[in-house]
């Protein structure tokens, strides 16, 4: 409704302050929803992919091999994946960015990357 984008502003707000309590780790899903609803595609995008970036940097130079923490930061990349993978609401990213993130996205839950 009208009201979505002030709401989804006014929760990206209240994540960011959770953020240093929480950590992102636990709350990316709602970040991404939130920036969707925002009207910030943008935001919401960098925020999926980054978040992948970080799940490849904690396997690959961490060496995080508890598989409760792994199967979180799966389902939170596909949780992050099934948002984002409606392009009527990215349509303002250009199209080769918005494939080349949800690619790298997919790579990373299939463990290609």
């Amino acid at each position: 409704g009208p009201l979505s984008a002030k709401h989804g502003r006014e929760a990206l707000a209240l994540i960011a302050e959770a953020t240093p309590v929480l950590g992102l780790r636990a709350l990316v899903p709602f970040q991404v929803m939130a920036a969707i609803k925002a009207e910030q595609p943008e935001l919401a995008l960098a925020a999926a992919v980054s978040y992948a970036k970080s799940v490849v940097f904690e396997i690959t130079k961490e060496k995080v091999t508890d598989r409760t923490r792994l199967e979180t930061m799966r389902s939170n990349l596909l949780k992050c994946h099934n948002m984002i993978r409606d392009r009527s609401m990215f349509l303002s990213i250009p199209t080769r960015e918005y494939d080349e993130s949800l690619q790298y996205i997919e790579k990373v839950i299939s463990g290609d990357v």
